[in-house]
């Protein structure tokens, strides 16, 4: 049996650790950033499309502006304390999926729950935020908070598709099942050496 594979490797024999250098600046930092900017921007687009127009009636451009602040710390704090910050997202798998579920539905549901119930009974908030946002928002929070992290671990799983590394052309001959392992360890981690 003849396996036909192509193996990414660094050609700088001199630096053998050379790519994964490249990838050594990028820190959960960017994360929240990207979850910051997400969560602004899905609740902006859940009240475009709740009142389907750019311009909100009065009373809800002040909810939204009002209530904006409270639901982006509060899912942040609550993405923080899940220990979603915490994770190296380019070795990520099931489990890290269970958590994100879960913990985006209960970053979702608490949103939900202060936007439509709590704060405006409170005061803060002199109108409440709509159900059909708060629900899209919520919707919108399990997006933004799935795809950063397993875009960084697709980015990962396949450095030379993605990064540009230099690549080879090889042959494993007669090497069975022991030979797609090789490649596929080869593959993912430059630094094996063959």
């Amino acid at each position: 049996m003849t396996l036909l594979v192509t193996i990414r490797y660094n050609t700088d024999r001199n630096n053998p650790v050379a790519v994964s250098k490249e990838r050594r600046g990028f820190r959960n930092r960017f994360v929240v950033g990207s979850d910051i900017a997400g969560f602004t921007a899905a609740l902006a687009f859940a009240y475009f499309v709740r009142f389907e127009s750019l311009s909100l009636p009065a009373g809800q451009a002040e909810t939204l502006l009002r209530f904006l602040p409270f639901a982006v710390a509060l899912k942040i704090g609550v993405l923080y304390f899940a220990g979603l910050y915490r994770r190296l997202w380019r070795h990520a798998g099931v489990v890290e999926l269970e958590r994100i579920g879960l913990a985006a539905a209960i970053a979702g549901a608490g949103a939900f729950a202060f936007g439509v119930w709590l704060l405006p009974a409170v005061g803060y908030l002199h109108a409440r935020v709509p159900v059909s946002v708060a629900a899209l928002d919520a919707i919108a929070t399990l997006i933004v908070v799935v795809a950063p992290r397993f875009l960084i671990r697709m980015i990962a799983s396949r450095p030379g598709r993605f990064l540009g590394a230099p690549g080879r052309r090889a042959i494993i001959a007669g090497a069975g099942s022991a030979g797609e392992l090789i490649a596929r360890l080869k593959e993912r981690d430059g630094r094996v050496v063959i």
